[in-house]
């Protein structure tokens, strides 16, 4: 296609040089910015965006040295920018409607195996990773992932306390627990303080991406062997937090009386709070009870 105006004006150099008045040469440029601007403004074309670049060259049919100004208003160039406009929305759009995931884990493999996960589908993309607990909340901060993979057991603090710290300052985020941990009492707690998802490591990724997915959408997503195993312990009796307590010492190895001046009550009352919470356990003798507690995630050795 044809530019829609072509106006060229010729500058004989040698002209230029016998000029008697110094102001000429600038005259003769002001000439021809006027004469561009009078044809810009005349009408005779419809288009209105100009070539940015002014061409410089030789006249073909002059045998002089002479400078040539080309001011040229190309309508391609509005087509071309209009069409780069809509291809930049649409990588915009692309962008906005991937799922950005935020990896925490204390295992530099398995971050490195999720990022592989994740890189590997065109719909996400991992956009932070962190170590520990409060690597997770500043990096929350920052990055405000669409959905977070928090392991259960990090160095500082447990996944489910960096859960409570993210939820009390973003309360709409997205968190999804993904541990080695198969205690029915940890699942029931995270998913109690906001937890969308409870998977284990053990998931097969195409699992794990669907379920990303679908807490991304807003909805929960627990698997049926999670599910299960709540249900299976959901009509028992909770032990209490003194109860907690003397069972984590038990696991310590420490004997009843030891218990008692740790946790400043009666050696009487130590024995009393072992029968209950063994009841409550269906445990045979003590070690069964500590046995019970660690598997459950009652408590942590």
């Amino acid at each position: 296609m044809e530019c829609a105006l072509r106006h060229t004006k010729f500058v004989d150099s040698r002209d230029q040089s016998t000029e008697s008045s110094g102001s000429a040469p600038r005259r003769q440029s002001a000439g021809v910015r006027g004469t561009v601007k009078n044809a810009l403004r005349s009408g005779k074309t419809s288009t209105t965006t100009a070539c940015s670049k002014s061409e410089k060259t030789t006249a073909p049919h002059s045998e002089k040295n002479t400078s040539v100004v080309k001011a040229t208003i190309c309508p391609q160039q509005h087509v071309y920018r209009r069409d780069r406009g809509r291809a930049q929305d649409a990588f915009r759009q692309y962008h906005e409607r991937m799922i950005r995931v935020m990896c925490v884990d204390d295992h530099p493999l398995m971050r490195e195996g999720i990022a592989t996960v994740i890189r590997s589908h065109p719909d996400m993309s991992l956009i932070a990773e962190a170590s520990n607990g409060r690597e997770a909340i500043e990096a929350f901060r920052k990055h405000r992932p669409d959905v977070t993979l928090m392991d259960l057991r990090l160095p500082d603090m447990s996944g489910i306390d960096a859960l409570v710290a993210i939820h009390s300052e973003f309360p709409d985020a997205r968190v999804m627990i993904l541990t080695t941990f198969e205690g029915d009492v940890e699942m029931r707690r995270a998913l109690d303080k906001g937890a969308r998802s409870y998977l284990l490591k053990s998931t097969p990724a195409n699992e794990l991406l669907d379920a990303v997915r679908d807490v991304h959408s807003g909805r929960k997503r627990i698997p049926p062997e999670i599910a299960a195993q709540i249900a299976e312990h959901v009509s028992e009796d909770p032990l209490t937090r003194r109860e907690i307590e003397i069972l984590q010492e038990m696991a310590g190895g420490h004997r009843n009386r030891a218990i008692g001046e740790r946790l400043f009550i009666a050696e009487e009352t130590v024995k009393v709070h072992i029968k209950h919470l063994m009841e409550k356990l269906g445990a045979k003798d003590r070690t069964d009870a500590v046995a019970i507690g660690v598997r459950r995630g009652i408590i942590r050795l």
